[in-house]
């Protein structure tokens, strides 16, 4: 027994490893997305996403296309021209008025909360310039096609509305509606739409990791597993439990894999702080700083900036890896406010001060409150970057160093 599973461990080992191969070296066309760039990992708002929404459907035919992808009941030929207020935080999210309907979008890409009475009141704002059977609800979810609930409609206006309100998802429906368009509008005659059509349905499918992009890779993957596992070899009912079998080896080579990383992780981070100590130390004492340790992962030095005290320091933390799923200890340099309280006008000067100087070094945009500047670096950058910071503030008239 023993040997068999060190024989399958092995082998998921392998297997693994050829894929990893595979995946680095597959053919795979540059991957470039304004939104996912500009963002960094954060997602877009329900607010901007209906904005993006107004802005594609500017064009009359895009709005004839969306009206029909989603209501293809409404006769959109005796509906036109169409009018669509711009969206923002007072209003419903989106709106398309037509000569014969009324149409409430309801953005919930973001799995935002349902506010009391929500659909209700703004189906009792469109029944002022519409009557009832003419108005239709648009519910998009993220990637489900739940309805709301009765805390949002209740019972006796949803059965007012009964069939005209329609549940769709972001994931489905308005990525498959964007690809309706495709090739509706030519680059020559509407370059800016043809690309942001594109750029917006590639985020989309990036955001619920069902983008195209490494088709050939997943192709090479396949057979690969293929391969390996001799699936072709086997029935159908065969190759299926062998996958169920690989996959719960893969699962707990994996849990083992992750539990060994951890161990490895804190081994390395009780090793690097006294390193760090002793060689930092070493060269801060020409500056006359004295380095000291607040805690076992961190350590730095104090110093006044006009008449407030604050640390110079270097730590880390637990950070969620979302390749990995998985959190994962990340390093930072920073400096504090030693109280932890905020001093907008004194932590801009300061961020100057580091940022401005001749070490190429950014501000995360994501600091907790307290702290005047950090950003995470990898491991054998982090001592020269905190011998730069103490550097910069000895010698600044304003800074004393304790």
């Amino acid at each position: 027994m023993q040997q068999l599973y060190e024989t399958r461990t092995a082998k998921t080992l392998t297997l693994a490893n050829n894929v990893g191969y595979a995946a680095k070296k597959a053919d795979k066309p540059l991957q470039l997305n304004i939104l996912s760039s500009v963002l960094r990992d954060k997602n877009l708002r329900e607010t901007a996403h209906s904005r993006i929404l107004y802005d594609l459907l500017q064009h009359p035919a895009a709005q004839e296309s969306f009206v029909r992808y989603f209501f293809p009941e409404i006769d959109i030929t005796n509906c036109l021209p169409i009018q669509i207020p711009y969206p923002d935080y007072q209003r419903i999210d989106l709106t398309l008025k037509g000569n014969g309907f009324f149409v409430i979008i309801e953005n919930k890409v973001n799995q935002a909360c349902e506010q009391p009475c929500q659909i209700k009141r703004y189906i009792e704002l469109a029944k002022k310039e519409y009557p009832a059977d003419k108005i239709y609800v648009l519910y998009l979810n993220r990637d489900t096609e739940e309805e709301p609930t009765t805390k949002s409609l209740p019972t006796i206006y949803r059965a007012e509305i009964g069939d005209r309100l329609v549940c769709k998802s972001y994931k489905n429906d308005i990525i498959g509606w964007l690809k309706a368009m495709s090739g509706m509008f030519s680059h020559a005659s509407q370059p800016y739409l043809e690309s942001a059509l594109l750029q917006y349905k590639d985020y989309l499918e990036l955001l619920f990791n069902i983008s195209r992009h490494n088709i050939d890779m997943e192709t090479q993957i396949d057979g690969i597993i293929e391969k390996e596992l001799g699936l072709a070899d086997n029935s159908l009912d065969g190759q299926i439990e062998k996958l169920k079998a690989s996959i719960d080896d893969a699962a707990l080579l994996l849990k083992r894999m992750e539990k060994l990383l951890e161990e490895r992780e804190e081994l390395r981070r009780k090793e690097l702080y006294p390193q760090w100590f002793n060689m930092i130390s070493e060269s801060l004492a020409a500056f006359g700083i004295t380095l000291t340790k607040e805690e076992c992962n961190e350590i730095g030095f104090d110093f006044i900036y006009k008449r407030v005290k604050f640390r110079c320091c270097i730590s880390d933390e637990l950070v969620y890896n979302q390749n990995r799923d998985a959190e994962e200890i990340k390093y930072y340099w920073g400096i504090r406010s030693s109280n932890d309280n905020v001093y907008d006008k004194l932590f801009e000067e300061l961020r100057n001060i580091v940022l401005n100087g001749s070490k190429y070094l950014q501000n995360c945009p994501d600091n907790s409150e307290g702290w005047a500047v950090s950003d995470y670096a990898p491991i054998n950058e982090i001592p020269d970057i905190f011998v730069y910071l103490a550097q910069t503030l000895a010698n600044e008239p304003a800074v004393k160093i304790c």
